[in-house]
């Protein structure tokens, strides 16, 4: 039997491709021949493929596949995908790509209020770069108004807490209006309330220069991320898609949260990846239960005294579809709706839960209110307490989300 020594050079950097990257150096240690068989270029695009599902080095010459994989992706390959910045109780969603020669990680803000099918405004948060000239990895933040400065970006695998991305701007002085606090602070506000066309009320405004002044002491701090997993598609959906929703929420704007199924699809809950004072990111801001539908008639929707006293009795497993049909809906008239151009009718109806607050998260408490689902993509939520109804919508932009292989084999995911 010949040796692996003597197979041709070919053959023998293919079968050194489906070694993991970080075992390479020690096969180059062997002899001559394995350390020119590694060097192949095509041994580390496989790497650069299988480990960080990076397929095209465009944008990237003159760098090798072999720059890329040790300068670049194993120290930063693993940051690609959804993340949740913790920022005071705002939290927020920062989406990690690969883009024409960097990584890019976008701020992904929700709509301006009322719109919440619109899409969402990304604006560059930082960028991960190979300098073509020095063979250096840069770091940028694309924060403030002096263009791309430096920063650092640091992944960390904590066994107790799990993976979490802290980017830390270096030159927060380009991060100070040349106007002053004064004039930045009113520049937010207009593009918050897209350039005045919907001017905020007094407490909306006062909610806003809170916002603002918070960002302003926290961005002296490192942004520490956690990676958020969206749910998958199951075939036992049929009612509304799981994933990320826009949703109204009154004087706070249009927030974030995470939609998924609980138990035997028994239960939905919602969890805020964007928050506010009152109910900060990451609380579970609303829930449904499954077993307890309604179907109600357009005179049982006058009031929200006639909805609150509607019960309906648990229901049998295996009659669940029964409950999935067109019914009527309208916004009770003692109801707000910030919306507007709610659907006149829906697919079901479901007795749930909203989570409310004073300022700062005190005095949590659960009030009734209904679920209401429109199509697949679509649902709303009356606070029957608060006589208010919110809209949600689904996000529909698009994330390569799946975790790399090289963050599955470090145990980071």
């Amino acid at each position: 039997m010949a040796s692996l020594k003597e197979l041709p050079p070919e053959l023998l950097s293919y079968l050194l491709s489906y070694l993991p990257g970080t075992e390479l150096p020690k096969v180059c240690k062997v002899c001559r021949k394995l350390r020119d068989a590694v060097a192949v270029d095509l041994v580390w695009q496989t790497r650069c493929n299988v480990e960080y599902r990076f397929v095209s080095k465009q944008g990237w010459e003159p760098a090798s596949f072999y720059d890329i994989y040790t300068k670049v992706l194993h120290k930063y390959g693993s940051v690609v995908g959804l993340w949740q910045p913790h920022i005071g109780p705002y939290g927020g969603l920062t989406y990690v790509k690969y883009e024409r020669g960097q990584i890019v990680g976008y701020d992904c803000q929700p709509p301006r209020e009322p719109d919440v099918k619109g899409p969402l405004r990304l604006k560059p948060l930082f960028s991960i770069t190979l300098n073509g000239e020095s063979g250096e990895v840069e770091q940028k933040c694309h924060k403030g108004y002096g263009g791309p400065h430096k920063c650092n970006i640091l992944l960390k695998a904590n066994p107790l807490e799990g993976l979490s991305l802290e980017m830390k701007c270096l030159e927060l002085h380009l991060h100070q209006h040349p106007g002053g606090r004064e004039t930045a602070l009113e520049e937010w506000i207009l593009e918050e309330t897209d350039g005045g066309h919907h001017g905020p009320m007094f407490h909306e405004r006062e909610l806003l220069i809170i916002k603002f002044h918070i960002l302003m002491q926290l961005q002296h701090h490192a942004n520490v991320m956690t990676p958020i997993k969206l749910p998958c598609l199951g075939p036992a959906v049929k009612l509304v898609d799981p994933g990320l929703y826009k949703g109204n929420y009154g004087s706070h704007g249009i927030e974030l949260i995470l939609l998924t199924y609980q138990g035997q699809f028994q239960e939905v809950h919602g969890m805020k990846i964007t928050g506010d004072p009152n109910v900060p990111a990451s609380e579970i801001s609303i829930t449904a239960d499954l077993r307890r539908p309604m179907i109600l008639t357009e005179d049982q929707q006058d009031s929200v005294e006639v909805l609150g006293e509607i019960d309906t009795p648990d229901i049998l497993p295996g009659n669940e579809t029964n409950f999935v049909r067109e019914q009527p809906f309208k916004i009770p008239q003692d109801c707000i709706d910030r919306y507007r151009r709610t659907p006149k009718t829906c697919r079901a109806r479901f007795h749930g839960f909203g989570r409310i607050a004073g300022h700062g998260y005190t005095n949590p408490s659960s009030i009734p209110g209904h679920w209401i689902v429109f199509d697949e993509h679509n649902f709303g939520f009356i606070w029957l307490d608060l006589r208010s109804f919110s809209m949600f919508s689904k996000v529909t932009e698009t994330f390569d989300i799946q975790p790399s292989a090289a963050a599955i084999t470090r145990g980071q995911i």
